[in-house]
């Protein structure tokens, strides 16, 4: 029996990103210090972006609008507001780090390379469930098949 390994690997990535999404909410709240030594809050849900590739990244807001905190690939970047021409830009202090937002549209510059494009991802429940059915179903039945080879 053969099977496509890009089918496969599309089953993997589906997964993980919806696990991304299962659990962004886990997160909670937290706080970093700034520079400055003022701490700043991060409260609520945290925004999810995905990527077409299947990739994602996460953002929380602080109350005050002029701190984000990016977590990307399981690490935590407190980014501060800067000057943009349009829409919001948050930088690490030596902007070796970017996040910009525009709508429901968000990128990540890492030195100042874009590793990642994004959407808001949104689902609605029942699509969610269907979501998490398939990758499930599809573990179940590939899970013979992986054993054997």
């Amino acid at each position: 029996m053969e099977i496509n390994m890009c089918f496969l690997s599309n089953i993997v990535r589906a997964g993980l990103s919806m696990a991304v999404l299962l659990f962004s909410a886990a997160a909670g709240s937290c706080q970093y210090e700034t520079k400055d030594s003022e701490t700043v809050h991060y409260d609520g849900e945290p925004v999810v972006y995905s990527a077409e590739d299947g990739a994602s990244f996460r953002v929380h807001f602080a109350d005050d609008t002029e701190h984000v905190l990016l977590i990307l690939n399981g690490e935590r970047y407190p980014l501060e507001r800067t000057i943009s021409a349009s829409g919001a830009r948050y930088a690490n202090e030596d902007e070796s780090i970017v996040y910009w937002n525009k709508g429901k549209s968000a990128f990540v510059e890492v030195d100042g390379e874009i590793v990642l494009r994004g959407r808001e991802a949104v689902i609605d429940e029942q699509d969610l469930s269907q979501a998490v059915d398939s990758v499930i179903t599809a573990g179940v039945l590939l899970t013979p098949w992986i054993l054997r080879n």
